[in-house]
């Protein structure tokens, strides 16, 4: 049997409106307050499709309601062949409206992004957008009035931060290996070069604790040394 012709529950305006907004509603009430990063491309490798030196340069106050509420999700904390990994997870959900009214009409995009960065206020963390889903829920009345980012604590990899946020543009300074930012001028805005013609730089940039791995050509050397083992011809008359 149809459903009855005289109800439409797919194409009410009002009531698409009425939903938009108790959601709106109760994610401002129950949620958090997060920041938003649009990641921007920088240069992009079109051979492996990937981009080498991305940067954010935007911060937008959003907020969203937490999914997961027993805690973060993933596979936590653990102990791999590359080191201490963490890949905690977390799924946030964010109005539809709000979103496009207040970061995808300055952006030109209809959804959250995956690559783009959300920062959690609370916590300090910041984590990337692996998979957004649009298509949550079956659409009540006919809309979608939510978007369901599924998130991981976000792995820095050489991106620059330039938000104006002291706490999120502090990455760029504490993990980057590029030396450039830390090189030291005179008063004329000269670089300052050593003795040995390298840049004279800041005492901060202190790479041996930037990068875990600075130490490899030292072990590397120290290895050599340890094994190795003049081998001598037995046959050989002395």
């Amino acid at each position: 049997m149809p459903i009855n012709p005289f109800f439409d529950n797919y194409n009410n305006t009002p009531e698409q409106i009425l939903v938009a907004s108790l959601n709106i509603q109760a994610i401002q009430q129950h949620g958090y307050e997060m920041l938003y990063l649009p990641r921007r491309k920088g240069k992009v490798d079109d051979v492996l499709n990937e981009d080498t030196m991305s940067y954010f340069d935007t911060a937008y106050p959003m907020e969203m309601y937490i999914r997961s509420v027993d805690g973060f999700e993933g596979e936590g904390s653990f102990l791999s062949k590359f080191g201490l990994e963490v890949r905690d997870r977390v799924t946030l959900a964010v109005a539809r409206k709000r979103f496009y009214d207040d970061i995808g009409i300055i952006e030109d995009i209809s959804r959250p992004m995956e690559g783009d960065l959300i920062y959690f206020m609370v916590t300090k963390k910041l984590f990337e957008i692996v998979y957004s889903d649009n298509r949550a829920i079956f659409y009540p009345v006919g809309t979608l009035p939510l978007f369901d980012l599924t998130c991981e604590v976000f792995e820095y990899s050489t991106e620059v931060f330039e938000t104006g946020i002291a706490d999120i543009d502090a990455i760029t300074t504490t993990f980057s290996m590029d030396e450039t930012p830390h090189r030291l001028q005179d008063q004329l805005g000269d670089y300052l070069f050593n003795d040995d013609g390298t840049h004279s730089l800041d005492a901060a940039f202190d790479l041996e604790v930037i990068d875990p791995g600075f130490d490899n050509d030292v072990t590397k050397q120290e290895a050599i040394e340890l094994t190795n083992v003049i081998m001598t011809d037995p046959f050989r008359r002395r």
